[in-house]
């Protein structure tokens, strides 16, 4: 062993490293290893401190995390930065998409404008490979984390089927692979630590709203429309979402906080398009026609 790793605490002058340094050169006359002082691992923002019941154990965090993303997270920042890591929150969404622009960067997917910007690829790169213990990193298509946690909300939706349009062809067998461990992560952090804002769910009643003469306006087109087409793909009444508000003039987050009010109860959701188009369409039309036909103040 030339080389030894410890919390800096361990590093303080007179510390536990000394005294180990100078035992093992006195005693076992064997020259100490070098040491490397690493940062704290924060917990929420907090030391970990077993008198005062914060932690985490290794096993803890690999339940939260796949094993190569525990990795990337711990790999990640420069030895001597802290790493402040809290389940809750947008972290695992985060984390996932720092991810994914990592393998992109090992993949050689993207391409660098300066030589900065290269110099940070290569770290990304590099950062992604060391991620991994099991030979070479697998190349295959990655769906967004995020992405993923809300289509599994979605009634009647084929999640690999949707991962194939985002791709443009079929998944590969490495694809498949990758998209189950990500549904698999996005099912145990929806039941555990997702913010409210990640979770939803279709309101059997049109919940207490209230809406403008505007937002009722654009609702009542878009039943309309929805009523028009037999089938619609999500992409398409994400397109025609687009062409109602700018022809209504009606400011995008005034238009879909509409939309998702109706449905969901909430000002915010997953892409409304695809969320409308994996609904039943007689369904989406009755309840856009009872919202745009909702008294305007207060609730019902």
């Amino acid at each position: 062993v030339t080389i030894e790793g410890a919390g800096k605490d361990h590093m303080t002058k007179g510390g536990s490293h000394d005294r180990a340094s100078a035992m093992v050169e006195r005693v076992f006359r064997y020259q100490a290893p070098y040491p490397i002082p690493y940062e704290w691992f924060l917990v929420g923002g907090r030391k970990m401190s077993t008198s005062k019941g914060v932690g985490l154990a290794a096993a803890e965090l690999v339940e939260i995390l796949r094993p190569e993303l525990a990795r990337f997270l711990m790999v990640r920042p420069h030895y001597r930065q802290q790493i402040n890591f809290d389940p809750g929150g947008e972290t695992i969404p985060t984390l996932y998409d720092e991810y994914d622009r990592a393998a992109a960067a090992y993949a050689g997917d993207l391409e660098a404008k300066t030589p900065a910007e290269a110099d940070l690829l290569r770290d990304h790169a590099r950062t992604f490979y060391y991620s991994h213990t099991e030979g070479e990193p697998p190349r295959c298509f990655r769906m967004r984390f995020a992405k993923v946690a809300y289509l599994m909300q979605m009634p009647a939706v084929d999640i690999e089927r949707e991962a194939e349009r985002d791709k443009g062809a079929p998944l590969t067998d490495a694809d498949q692979v990758e998209l189950r461990q990500r549904m698999n992560d996005a099912r145990r952090w929806l039941q555990t630590y997702a913010p409210d804002q990640y979770r939803f769910q279709v309101q059997s009643r049109l919940p207490d709203i209230s809406l403008d003469d505007a937002q009722r306006a654009f609702l009542g087109r878009l039943a309309e429309a929805v009523r028009g087409r037999p089938v619609w793909t999500g992409e398409e009444l994400h397109e025609q979402i687009h062409a109602l508000k700018n022809q209504l003039g009606l400011p995008p987050k005034q238009a879909f906080s509409a939309i998702y009010l109706t449905f969901l109860g909430k000002p915010s959701g997953p892409q409304a398009g695809w969320f409308l188009a994996a609904l039943d369409r007689d369904f989406v039309v009755s309840r856009l026609q009872e919202a745009a036909g909702a008294m305007r103040a207060g609730p019902r």
